[in-house]
């Protein structure tokens, strides 16, 4: 019947879903579940997700985002179960993940992490910190 939990908690009690993409393949966008369901879909919603980008094995970035972030995609999908009892593996685009997230690991940056509390960006407006407080 699948996997019912999440794939982390986090040290505040936060739930996370961890979803990577290699994008030396041709599909760049990131796989969610085989048999995306409405039990799946209301767990998607309670969490916060982590994204990572990799070129073959090596990691390229990291992204993190509430899930209220993806109710484009979750509301796309509520209206498609409403037909079906489960969803086909459904993708979130990496574009997309580029565009809204944020990106707390890139490899191109000196010191890889950009933020020193990555989890504490999700809950502050990054435009309020003083003198980018957070920023390495």
């Amino acid at each position: 019947a699948g996997r019912r939990l999440y794939d982390a908690t986090d040290a505040s009690g936060h739930k996370w879903e961890l979803k990577s993409v290699d994008i030396t393949g041709s599909k760049k966008s990131f796989t969610t579940c085989s048999h995306l369901s409405q039990a799946v879909l209301a767990r998607y919603k309670e969490c916060r997700f982590a994204f990572s980008v990799y070129r073959r094995t090596v990691l390229q970035a990291i992204y993190i985002m509430e899930s209220d972030h993806l109710a484009p995609y979750f509301n796309k999908w509520q209206i498609e179960l409403q037909s079906k009892p489960y969803l086909n593996n459904p993708r979130i685009q990496l574009s997309y993940v580029q565009k809204f997230g944020y990106k707390v690991f890139d490899i191109e940056t000196p010191n890889k992490f950009i933020w020193k509390d990555p989890v504490r960006v999700l809950s502050t407006n990054t435009s309020e910190l003083p003198n980018n407080a957070w920023l390495i």
